[in-house]
C-alpha cells in the first residue's frame, strides 16, 4: 500500500495500492514492477503521474550541460552561440516527452532548472544573491521554457485530437463509476485549457477542430506566457 505526494498534500487520507494485473506473453507471465522505462527513455510509473519522468528529464539535462559546460560558461565565446548551444543540445533531453506532462505542479522545479543553467553560464552563485530577474536581464533573455512545453503540448494535442485515434477516445471517454474522495487530479487538459485561456476543456478540444484558429490561439497564449 502507498499514499503518493500529491494525496498527501490534498488531504487525500484514502490509501491506494496499484492495480494488480497477470498479463501473459508466449505462454510467460510478465512480470508486474512499479516502474519501468519505455524505449530506454521515458519512466512510466504505477500511479501514472510524471513526477519521477521530470526528475530524470532534470538530472539527465543538468549532466549533459555540465558535460560542456566549460563551452557554456567560456566567456571567450559570446552570450548568444553559448544560448544556441544551450537550446540545441540541452533543452531538448529536458523537454524529451514534455508534450503529455502535467506540469502546472512542477512549473517552480522547471523554472530553477533553467535558472541554474543560466547562472552557471553567467558564473553567478546562489550565494551572491542575484535576484532572478536580474540574471535574465544579464543573460538577455527571458524565462520560457514552461512556454515552449505549452506550445510543444498544444500542437500535439491538436494534432492527435483530430486525427480520431485512440488518444481522442481516451481524451473524450467517460470512465462509469464513482470518483474517489478529496481533490481530483489535475489533468494536462485542464493546464492546457488555462493557459490558452478557453471556457472549459470541452471548449478546448472543440477548438482543434479549426487549424487556422487553433494556431492562432496557440500564438496569442505564447505572447503572454504561463
Amino acid at each position: 500500500m502507498f499514499k503518493s505526494e500529491e494525496d498527501r498534500v490534498h488531504g487525500n487520507d484514502l490509501e491506494k495500492s496499484a492495480p494488480t494485473s497477470n498479463i501473459v506473453l508466449n505462454g510467460k507471465t510478465l512480470k508486474q514492477v512499479e516502474k519501468f522505462k519505455y524505449l530506454i527513455t521515458t519512466l512510466i510509473t504505477t500511479d501514472a503521474r510524471r513526477t519521477s519522468e521530470i526528475s530524470c528529464r532534470i538530472s539527465q539535462a543538468k549532466a549533459a550541460f555540465q558535460t560542456i559546460g566549460n563551452i557554456l560558461a567560456s566567456r571567450k565565446i559570446s552570450m548568444n552561440v553559448r544560448k544556441r548551444v544551450l537550446n540545441t543540445y540541452v533543452y531538448p533531453i529536458l523537454m524529451y516527452s514534455s508534450e503529455i506532462w502535467n506540469i502546472n505542479k512542477h512549473q517552480k522545479r522547471l523554472e530553477a532548472t533553467e535558472m541554474w543553467f543560466l547562472r552557471w553560464m553567467l558564473r553567478i552563485s546562489y550565494k551572491d544573491h542575484v535576484k532572478n530577474e536580474d540574471v535574465l536581464k544579464r543573460a538577455e533573455t527571458s524565462s520560457s521554457q514552461l512556454n515552449h512545453i505549452r506550445i510543444r503540448q498544444a500542437t500535439f494535442f491538436g494534432r492527435i485530437m483530430r486525427q480520431l485515434g485512440m488518444e481522442h477516445t481516451v481524451t473524450t471517454g467517460k470512465i462509469c463509476g464513482k470518483r474517489d474522495r478529496g481533490r481530483q487530479r489535475e489533468k494536462m487538459l485542464d493546464g492546457l485549457t488555462a493557459w490558452l485561456q478557453t471556457s472549459d476543456p470541452s471548449s478546448t478540444i472543440a477548438s482543434v477542430w479549426n487549424g487556422e484558429e487553433w494556431r492562432t490561439m496557440i500564438a496569442e497564449a505564447a505572447k503572454h506566457g504561463t
